[in-house]
């Protein structure tokens, strides 16, 4: 029923609220600066409801890698649809993993990360870890429609706004809180763009 589906959304997205905040305080705690329960909590929940609000002027530029790492968790968590989740909370690993959308979101974030890294190489003074650590984490948050920033887009070249622009439109997994077209939509659109 309606009621029972929204309950199990609830409770999913409060358990992931609960973890995320634990994830980013411990992070915050022991690998990266100190992140207050404030910080912690916000940035949590609008990197799972891919929503992209920092409390910060500079928005996640202002945090190291490790903590960009968690908040990429969390992201891409956001744009898992909520069946695939209920499937992988209740012990369906194989199906969670077979899910045409993960596999899909997964995929593109490989691929599109690796290209975005490669076509902004030349941005970062040809520094490749430079330019695969903003590429990567600006590719997620495109992708899953979440808006967090790490960089000035502006130095991008023409081609690279092409690719985050392409990542935005396609957006996450149908039953998500991604925006976008969502990766259902085009998954059916390229198979049946190859059927005919």
């Amino acid at each position: 029923s309606i009621i029972s589906t929204v309950r199990t959304i609830w409770w999913i997205f409060l358990l992931y609220t609960i973890l995320g905040v634990i994830l980013l305080f411990i992070v915050g705690i022991f690998v990266s600066e100190p992140v207050g329960l404030w910080e912690a909590l916000n940035h949590c929940m609008t990197g799972l409801s891919t929503g992209g609000f920092s409390v910060t002027d500079g928005s996640v530029a202002h945090y190291g890698v490790v903590m960009r790492l968690a908040i990429i968790f969390l992201m891409v968590m956001g744009a898992i649809a909520f069946a695939a989740h209920f499937d992988l909370l209740t012990g369906k690993i194989r199906k969670f993993l077979s899910d045409v959308q993960t596999r899909a979101l997964i995929l593109l974030i490989c691929m599109g990360g690796v290209v975005l890294t490669l076509v902004n190489v030349g941005v970062y003074d040809n520094n490749f870890l430079l330019s695969l650590k903003e590429s990567m984490f600006q590719f997620i948050s495109a992708l899953t429609c979440t808006g967090f920033a790490t960089t000035d887009l502006s130095a991008w070249t023409n081609t690279g706004l092409l690719v985050m622009s392409s990542a935005m439109i396609l957006g996450g997994a149908a039953g998500s809180t991604a925006g976008g077209i969502k990766l259902f939509r085009g998954i059916l659109l390229g198979k049946g763009a190859v059927w005919r």
